[in-house]
């Protein structure tokens, strides 16, 4: 029997996909099953699954007759996972993990008994070859929180909690445990849940997985909705009031992100967005004194007063 399930969801990424399935191959830890859940694309990827297929037996193939998303294509490679450890991937973005990320996780997860295993990626700007960290904070900063190699997801510093990668994809999780989850979410908050639902969360801090990455894949336009699933996250797992302080600081660098990596197209749509979303009331329930620190705070206080010329200028300033 394997011992971890890898469940790849592909979506029209044929000139993608091989530095991935290379990436597996060349795994330290042999002992994996690749189940592939091809989302009806309509390029070459799914020939090229099949033809992966018979270069190794370990992969198993899952034709979606129709597009269901990405995430519905990882609950339905889950159904057929018989590892007691699974991972989920992403065919769509290019990756390359060194070759001892699965066992390293494999290891951690055994030794901890853990539900996930996070581990930070890093980004590779498919334009200039620039390598920066997702998400990232030191060692000596994780442990001043934590402690401790393992901890329960909602012990976790809110704040720290908002410094990951929020991702499902590239963490090992018990199988059992993930089964437990809802896949109808958006990847955000479906991470989200899973790490405030987990007794049991162990890290690597090692730099294990690489994505290359084109500015348009950056592009969120449905930032809104995901934060607003996230807010509900919070609320139902009952830490809303010792987190909420955290996220609205989260909420605001993402959408600042969002308008940033946006099409010019797009940039005023999303600019008339988030001036309806931040408005003084908002912040009325969060505390000035932790809000204060963060300098986009008074860029975001100010929007209802500003013109999108004005905006752009103060952004500037605020990145100086």
């Amino acid at each position: 029997m394997a011992n971890i399930s890898i469940i790849i969801a592909t979506k029209n990424c044929f000139e993608k996909i091989d530095s991935l399935m290379l990436s597996l191959f060349r795994q330290d830890e042999r002992d994996i099953e690749i189940i592939c859940v091809d989302d009806a694309s309509n390029d070459a990827t799914l020939n090229l699954l099949k033809h992966y297929a018979e270069f190794d037996k370990r992969i198993q193939i899952i034709a979606n007759k129709k597009s269901v998303g990405l995430l519905e294509c990882c609950r339905i490679g889950l159904k057929k996972a018989t590892a007691p450890y699974v991972m989920f991937l992403n065919g769509t973005h290019h990756l390359l993990l060194v070759q001892a990320f699965l066992e390293r996780l494999l290891n951690s997860a055994k030794q901890n008994n853990s539900d996930i295993v996070y581990t930070p990626s890093v980004f590779v700007d498919a334009e200039t070859f620039v390598a920066y960290p997702l998400y990232i904070f030191s060692p000596q900063m994780f442990h001043s929180v934590v402690q401790k190699p393992c901890f329960a997801g909602k012990a976790l510093h809110p704040q720290l909690l908002f410094m990951l990668y929020l991702s499902p994809y590239g963490k090992l999780y018990k199988t059992e445990f993930i089964k437990k989850m809802d896949f109808s979410a958006y990847d955000e908050p479906f991470f989200l849940d899973a790490m405030l639902k987990a007794e049991r969360v162990s890290y690597d801090l090692y730099f294990l997985c690489y994505r290359q990455v084109q500015k348009a894949e950056l592009e969120q336009p449905q930032v809104f909705e995901k934060q607003q699933e996230n807010e509900q996250v919070l609320r139902q797992n009952g830490v809303w009031d010792s987190h909420k302080n955290a996220f609205i600081c989260y909420k605001m660098n993402q959408t600042l992100l969002a308008i940033n990596n946006a099409r010019q197209e797009q940039k005023t749509a999303i600019f008339a967005k988030m001036k309806k979303e931040f408005t003084p009331e908002t912040f009325g329930q969060y505390d000035f004194n932790v809000l204060r620190k963060y300098k986009i705070y008074w860029l975001f206080q100010g929007l209802a007063d500003m013109s999108y010329k004005d905006f752009i200028k103060s952004t500037s300033n605020v990145a100086r």
